[in-house]
């Protein structure tokens, strides 16, 4: 429930910099009460920091977070996650506490393609 900014970003990935060096860090901002994540990804090598419009990966490990804050045991549980270009369910599947399976589903659109230049 950490509001997204440039600010808290850089706060924690100074934190994670301070113990360990990544090739690259996504942080996703989640906000409970909209049930909706801000994902932010930071690459080494080309030290650029992208605000992403929905991040799949970010949203499956939000799952599995909220599926152990929640105490969940046994069962699927499913998280339909607003985020800035639209919306991504990831569910996970457990048994005795136990991950057995997790998913992602969404509608997918391909960007333009976009070149950095360094």
């Amino acid at each position: 429930d950490e509001k997204a900014s440039q600010k808290t970003f850089e706060t924690i990935k100074q934190a994670i910099y301070q113990k360990l060096q990544p090739d690259a860090l996504g942080v996703m901002f989640y906000a409970s009460q909209e049930q909706s994540l801000v994902p932010i990804v930071y690459v080494k090598k080309l030290n650029t920091t992208y605000w992403e419009g929905s991040c799949a990966s970010g949203s499956q490990a939000t799952a599995v977070a909220l599926s152990w804050l929640n105490q969940a045991t046994e069962g699927k549980f499913s998280y339909t996650l607003k985020q800035p270009a639209g919306k991504i369910t990831a569910s996970v599947e457990k048994s005795r506490g136990k991950i057995l399976a997790s998913y992602v589903e969404g509608y997918v659109e391909f960007s333009p393609l976009q070149e950095i230049v360094i």
